[in-house]
């Protein structure tokens, strides 16, 4: 959470969900509106991450 100086109060900036092996699966960008999305090979290696404007337009691939 974050004080937000223009509406005077606390407000989300991120949002977190995790797999079932306990990786971060994503992470919700608030302020930006964008969504972070991590793939995880089956050793639990990071194997690309994918960025996405809350419209569900990809922005960025990385692997």
């Amino acid at each position: 959470m974050a004080w937000g100086k223009r509406i005077g109060a606390y407000q989300t900036v991120y949002s977190y969900t995790y797999n079932s092996a306990g990786s971060i699966h994503s992470v919700v960008d608030h302020i930006n509106n964008e969504t972070t999305v991590y793939k995880y090979n089956t050793a639990g290696q990071l194997i690309y991450r994918y960025v996405a404007d809350n419209a569900d337009d990809i922005l960025t691939i990385q692997k």
